[in-house]
């Protein structure tokens, strides 16, 4: 057998290993919202400040939330 020209191919060039998840995270995160809605996280450092932003944002704190519900009753 004559294997002395086989060469193994190079490693593929776009593997992107050892991303850290929180980079990952975020830029889902602020790829996904519009420009508008991006202003008020991008200063956030992990997603979960930008994720309670959100969530602040949209849906009120915890005290808000207790007074809309005493109001619809």
């Amino acid at each position: 057998m004559y294997l002395a020209s086989f060469t193994q191919p190079p490693p593929p060039i776009f593997i992107v290993k050892n991303v850290p998840k929180k980079h990952n995270e975020m830029s889902c995160l602020q790829n996904d919202v519009s420009d508008v809605i991006f202003t008020r996280i991008m200063t956030c450092d992990i997603p979960k400040q930008a994720w309670d932003k959100l969530k602040e944002e949209f849906q009120g704190l915890h005290k808000t939330r207790q007074q809309q519900m005493i109001n619809v009753r």
